[in-house]
């Protein structure tokens, strides 16, 4: 058996919580105190305390202390939210400097291959209109293909449908968008 009682112990004897001990622990607390005077003086001098709160008469706050309470409590409310604003404003502008500063950073290394830089884009700006010439290119040489497979023939008659086709359409229009006449 130890000499005197550990915290589960002390809260069984003092708190009357059960919950948090043991059967256990609970008869060794008990059987400790009918031994120890030392520990039962603690317990006697603890529950006299407790007696005295319990029937000693109920103070009247000072005049004004709520308001005082209040007023106080508004104030640290206040430093609080400014402490918080400051923070947040804090944040902010250290997140713009380091994005600021990276970007900075980017312009400086572009700056310092700036040559390269335009070398490539001088290369990219022929890579492309050499590619455009080539499907110029192609898309002639497929119509003169396209354009010998087909009779003579057909091409007059296809430019012909297609004036008519034209022609229908321009009524049609007129027809549609002119006002004052009569639709059916």
């Amino acid at each position: 058996m130890s000499l005197h009682l550990d915290e589960h112990q002390w809260r069984y004897i003092l708190e009357d919580e059960e919950q948090q001990t043991s059967a256990e622990q609970r008869n060794a607390a008990l059987m400790h105190l009918s031994h120890c005077p030392q520990c039962q003086s603690l317990v006697e001098a603890w529950r006299g305390v407790e007696r005295w709160l319990q029937h000693a008469p109920m103070e009247a706050p000072a005049p004004g202390f709520t308001d005082r309470w209040q007023a106080r409590l508004a104030i640290h409310r206040q430093r609080q939210a400014r402490k918080q604003a400051l923070i947040v404003v804090g944040v902010f502008i250290l997140a713009s400097f380091s994005i600021l500063g990276l970007l900075f950073y980017a312009a400086w290394m572009w700056l310092q291959a700036a040559h390269l830089t335009l070398w490539v884009w001088l290369y990219r700006a022929l890579e492309l209109a050499f590619s455009l010439l080539s499907f110029r290119e192609s898309v002639i040489a497929f119509g003169r293909a396209f354009m010998d497979s087909i009779p003579l023939i057909a091409w007059l008659f296809m430019v012909g449908a297609m004036c008519e086709l034209l022609v229908l359409w321009l009524v049609s229009l007129r027809v549609w968008l002119l006002p004052g006449r009569v639709r059916r």
